[in-house]
């Protein structure tokens, strides 16, 4: 048998997430919105998604979404 350190990845379409992300004190709605975002950036770390399009992919309601945003932006 040979040790294989990292495995092959079989699956597609996938994308990193870094450690920091545990250590920001998200709640789990904040942390999914965040999730999403990182899936959306383009290759300059941007990304402009709607409040609707952010609910629909994540199963929050619109006002939901705002709510952390609006928070978010506060910091």
């Amino acid at each position: 048998m040979s040790f294989e350190r990292y495995p092959k990845r079989t699956m597609k379409n996938y994308f990193p997430i870094p450690n920091e992300i545990f250590s920001l004190g998200l709640c789990p709605e904040e942390m999914v919105i965040y999730l999403y975002l990182l899936r959306c950036e383009n290759k300059d770390y941007q990304c402009w998604p709607s409040y609707k399009t952010i609910a629909n992919h994540v199963n929050l309601c619109k006002s939901t979404i705002k709510k952390y945003v609006m928070t978010a932006e506060q910091f």
